[in-house]
Parts: structure tokens; sequence; C-alpha cells
């Protein structure tokens, strides 16, 4: 079996997992597993945040969104100029969406990254994968790579995907905020987005 078929494997029995994306490392698990999202909760990463659904596509994305016809434009606006790559979006979320400790409330964070080995695994999963970055709790900040991922959760996980690709990325992703009708910059990164950009 491959990396890829072994992950999803992994991912399908509740698994929890290491992945390459655009920027960190991270621990990924199906949206779908409230047992690996109770083990994801237990290891208490830094600023434990919401967690991100990684797609690969707008189209991949939408049953799991309830979008205004504004937040579609805006949504289809920006990712045509940065999709896929370090751009992240909090968006209102759908019934599609489980209960999720890790995914709590009305909205839910989604990307859609470059990394050919990610975007195969979610593929091959037939539904978006669930990921927090790979940072320890006492860790100083900075993009984490493979080994600092397999150092601070590799007896945590059951499983590292592997990646030869060199990460192009110097700062976390993105995030834009486009509930309420609204372009909000919660976070700076890689892709310069301001407000004024959107589309009018």
């Amino acid at each position: 079996m491959s990396f890829i078929d072994l992950a999803v494997e992994c991912l399908k029995q509740d698994g929890v997992i290491l992945v390459p994306t655009d920027t960190h490392y991270a621990l990924a698990a199906s949206p779908f597993s409230q047992s690996a999202a109770q083990r994801l909760s237990k290891m208490k990463t830094q600023k434990m945040e919401q967690a991100t659904l990684c797609v690969t596509s707008i189209q991949n994305l939408l049953p799991w969104v309830a979008l205004s016809s504004w937040q579609h434009e805006q949504l289809h606006f920006f990712a045509q100029r940065y999709w896929p790559g370090p751009l992240k979006f909090l968006l209102p979320k759908s019934d599609q969406v489980p209960e999720n400790p890790l995914m709590p409330g009305e909205s839910v964070a989604v990307l859609c990254n470059r990394n050919c080995l990610l975007n195969t695994t979610i593929a091959a999963l037939e539904h978006p994968l669930m990921v927090l970055p790979a940072i320890a709790a006492t860790a100083s900040g900075g993009l984490v790579s493979m080994t600092a991922a397999r150092d601070n959760f590799g007896t945590q996980v059951d499983m590292v995907l592997p990646s030869n690709n060199r990460n192009q990325c110097s700062h976390a992703t993105t995030f834009v905020s486009l509930l309420d009708d609204w372009v909000e910059l919660l976070r700076h990164g890689d892709v310069i987005i301001e407000p004024e950009m959107s589309m009018t």
C-alpha cells in the first residue's frame, strides 16, 4: 500500500496523523470522528484554535458552508486569485459539518492548500480533512517542520505522512472572515489581503 492508502485507512479508522500543508506540518483527522477530535483536544496544542477544514476546491467546499450571495461572490473573487494557497476563510457552516468540539459555533475555517500529498489524501478520503498546526504548548513561534512535528507529537499520532516538498511560505496562513457580509482580516500572512480589494 502507498503512504496515501495507509493514511486514508488510518483516518477512516479514527486515526490522527501528521500531514504537510502549505505552512505548518499539521495534526489531521476526519471531521466525522469524535474519538479523533477528543484525542486532538487532549494534545493541547498552543493557543488551541478552531480546527480548519482542508478542501481541494471550491466545489468540494460548498456543501460544508451556508453562504449568502455576497459571501459566495467574495469567496470566488478571492479564491480565483489565491487558491490553492495559504489563504484561510471563516465562513458560516452548513448542516453538513458534524458536531465536533474542534469546530464549535456557527462558523467554520476553510482552506485549500497547494500541497499535492495533502490534496491527494483528501481526494482519496472523499471529504475534507480537519487539521490543526502541530505546535507544542512550549513552542515559541515559527512554522512547524516535519522534524519539529515529529518531535512534538510523533508518539501521540498513528502515522506521519512524509513530504519532500520544500515549504515556500514564511508565515502562517492569512486568515480572512467573510461573516456578516464583511471582509475582516483576522491574521496577516504571506498572502496580502486588504479589505478594499474585495469585490464591490
